[in-house]
């Protein structure tokens, strides 16, 4: 059976929309035997704490079981999983050839580029000795040749586009588009549905909350569950809390 964690960065204070994330994963992670981890503080001093994320990475791949049925799988803290029935075993399955070691959600579906670009908003990587190169790869060139990036919005995805991807082309599996979605915030209503994962966006902390909400109850409306989460959440404010 393979050994999968998911992790998320959700400092507390972002908590009032990152809870339905959190919920979303947990109630995913519980249904399916994953193990979820939420990193609850900044870790790189020097970078922006969207850099975390990869060092939590980093930290989690090194520190739990290693081998072809073993993933770790970023998530961030503005999604809700609106398919949990999609397994982490469906994606490796469909898309993964014998030396795959990344997948990475197609990027938003404004970009016009007719190649596919890797989203850093989800992230499965096998804990194979390549995965584990490629995540090190990534954290080093924010020091070194992407340097210039490491500050530049979309940080993690432009240093990863300029110096990491060229290097591991043949490893990494980029996802359709068809399973991602980034709900407009002036939109009532999704435009797109039957999605796996709704990436929410807005820059407006009520209505990413609001959305986020909506999205949890539609998709999971575990009361009981998201009750939990927050307990957990409000008892671990700093370093890496498992929630299941």
């Amino acid at each position: 059976m393979p050994d999968i964690t998911i992790i998320q960065l959700a400092t507390p204070n972002i908590d009032r929309y990152a809870l339905f994330s959190a919920a979303s994963a947990r109630s995913y992670a519980l249904a399916h035997g994953y193990h979820l981890q939420i990193q609850r503080s900044k870790t790189i001093s020097d970078l922006h704490i969207n850099w975390t994320k990869i060092d939590i990475l980093k930290t989690v791949l090194a520190n739990s079981p290693q081998g072809p049925d073993s993933y770790v799988i970023l998530l961030d803290a503005d999604t809700v999983i609106m398919r949990p029935d999609r397994t982490i075993d469906y994606f490796v399955g469909k898309y993964g050839r014998p030396n795959t070691s990344i997948y990475m959600a197609a990027d938003t579906p404004f970009s016009l580029s007719r190649k596919k670009k890797p989203n850093a908003g989800f992230v499965i990587v096998r804990n194979d000795e390549t995965g584990r190169k490629i995540i090190a790869r990534w954290i080093d060139a924010a020091y070194n040749d992407g340097k210039q990036f490491n500050d530049i919005h979309p940080r993690n995805q432009l240093v990863y586009w300029n110096c990491v991807e060229p290097e591991y082309q043949e490893q990494q599996v980029v996802l359709p588009k068809r399973y991602f979605h980034k709900p407009l915030w002036w939109v009532p209503k999704p435009m797109k549905k039957n999605r796996f994962l709704y990436h929410i966006t807005s820059s407006n902390v009520d209505s990413r909350t609001a959305q986020m909400q909506g999205f949890y109850e539609e998709a999971c409306g575990n009361r009981k569950n998201l009750e939990e989460t927050k307990a957990l959440l409000d008892g671990g404010k700093e370093g890496l809390l498992s929630l299941c």
